[in-house]
């Protein structure tokens, strides 16, 4: 469904957008010259465009953890999503490398002197946490105290002795101490550290030459 935007007028007047009203960009200009790979700070990530200078050869750009983005951006919910641009300047590939919790898609590479767009979706919001369950041999983490339970939500990563990779917690049970999860546990044992953590995927959108 396509709905129309409301614009801000300021003291309090609020209008639809009709054909023809501008509303402004909220996208700001970071640049970065660091010279071979990088952390791509948080402040650019949601700024929406970094400029790359400064490599003398293929370097990667490492994104900051999910964590780290959705404590700096903390209004941000499951579904939000947002544009990301890297214009790498310079004559050389970069490689786009994930940190905890960002899940790159296709197209994240960047070849020489380009511009590629990227989608960012939130898929698991909240800080993350670490807690005590027990695994089963199958989908469900149990013995989790009701206080570990209202520190995760659905959505967040699961990781973990005996936790495959690429779990995603699914359902919660305060009332019965379960969390469920999307893939079954290897191993049945008691008093596993499990940590959880904020998710986001990270798409290539486009891509064109400077």
């Amino acid at each position: 469904m396509q709905n129309r935007a409301h614009l801000d007028l300021g003291a309090n007047a609020v209008f639809l957008a009709q054909g023809g009203d501008i509303a402004m960009s909220q996208l700001r200009f970071t640049s970065d010259s660091t010279v071979g790979s990088s952390v791509i700070s948080t402040t650019a990530l949601l700024n929406g465009i970094l400029n790359r200078t400064g490599s003398v050869g293929a370097y990667n750009a490492t994104l900051p953890t999910a964590a780290q983005v959705l404590a700096a951006a903390p209004n941000l919910s499951v579904g939000d999503s947002w544009s990301f641009i890297l214009r790498n300047t310079v004559a050389f590939a970069a490689t786009m490398v994930a940190a905890t919790g960002m899940e790159l898609g296709a197209d994240t590479a960047i070849v020489a002197s380009a511009v590629r767009e990227y989608l960012l979706t939130v898929l698991g919001a909240g800080p993350g946490a670490t807690l005590i369950a027990r695994t089963n041999t199958n989908t469900q983490l149990t013995n989790v105290a009701a206080v570990d339970i209202a520190r995760v939500s659905v959505g967040q990563g699961v990781t973990g002795t005996g936790v495959a990779a690429n779990t995603v917690i699914i359902g919660l049970d305060a009332n019965q101490g379960i969390i469920y999860l999307n893939n079954a546990t290897t191993a049945t044992a008691d008093n596993i550290a499990i940590t959880t953590n904020p998710r986001i995927a990270v798409n290539g959108v486009r891509s064109s030459p400077l």
